[in-house]
């Protein structure tokens, strides 16, 4: 599922600029987190049992504190992977984007956009006007 509906969007706002500037300034790790949490923001609104034990995982796979056992990983992976293929578009757009931070991809623009593409195509799923909204969140706590 690689639909970028928001993605030219992104590109022509003030808020691609942003990110551009914060991808030069910032460790990777800290944008990565960044949407991890926004990510959680969404889930937190619109929860899926489904990723009950995929979202506590990757933050803690995230935190650097602790890895992951083999069977967490493992297990968080197995979530994702469902989610991606669920019935509830939604589902499907917030696990894609939960696989990209997971997978530790480089975060680079182009990708940093699919995952915010993916979360406000789930966001379109359950409200009409959010764009305003999270491109002002996004700015102030990206």
């Amino acid at each position: 599922m690689t639909v970028n509906k928001y993605t030219d969007r992104l590109s022509k706002s003030d808020l691609s600029k942003e990110l551009e500037q914060k991808l030069r300034d910032s460790a990777p790790d800290k944008i990565r987190l960044g949407l991890f949490m926004y990510l959680s923001r969404y889930n937190d609104s619109y929860y899926f049992s489904q990723l009950e034990n995929a979202f506590p995982l990757v933050k803690k796979s995230l935190s650097g504190e602790n890895s992951l056992s083999s069977e967490e990983a493992s297990l968080a992976k197995q979530e994702i992977e469902f989610g991606m293929y669920e019935y509830f578009i939604s589902l499907n757009h917030i696990s894609e984007a939960l696989s990209i931070i997971y997978n530790n991809q480089v975060l680079d623009k182009s990708l940093v956009f699919e995952i915010i593409n993916h979360i406000w195509e789930a966001y379109s799923c359950n409200e009409t006007e959010f764009i305003s909204r999270e491109s002002d969140y996004l700015s102030k706590n990206l």
